[in-house]
């Protein structure tokens, strides 16, 4: 299971890249174009990702009613899912497009804080 965490961080990172991607594609106004670059590449990364998470909690024995900075981690997730859901397909105004996706930013900065310190609190 050695290779568990460094898949997990991997899978993090294209999915962190391919968000800021998207992201940078939303702010000049011009969306990610083309159903592999919009959908599916995003979405098979997120489920390898998800897929190698709950692997690791398995592996490494923590479960988010045991652990509570697991249980704060999959909260962010949630969060981070719908912010990102708000700035990419929500048709409204163009600032609340940009400030979920700033906010999504803020919440992965948070996410991964939570992960490397296994604190539901890291900066406390």
């Amino acid at each position: 299971m050695a290779w568990l965490l460094p898949l997990h961080v991997t899978l993090v990172v294209v999915s962190l890249l391919l968000f800021v991607w998207r992201g940078a594609r939303m702010w000049r106004g011009r969306p990610a174009c083309g159903r592999l670059l919009h959908r599916i590449l995003p979405d098979s990364v997120d489920t390898l990702l998800l897929g190698s998470g709950v692997l690791l909690a398995y592996a490494l024995h923590v479960a988010p009613w045991q652990d509570a900075w697991l249980a704060a981690k999959l909260i962010a997730i949630v969060l981070y899912i719908l912010l990102g859901f708000i700035a990419f397909r929500h048709r409204g105004s163009v600032w609340i497009n940009r400030t979920s996706f700033i906010i999504a930013l803020m919440t992965v900065v948070y996410i991964v804080a939570v992960a490397h310190t296994m604190q539901p609190w890291p900066w406390a």
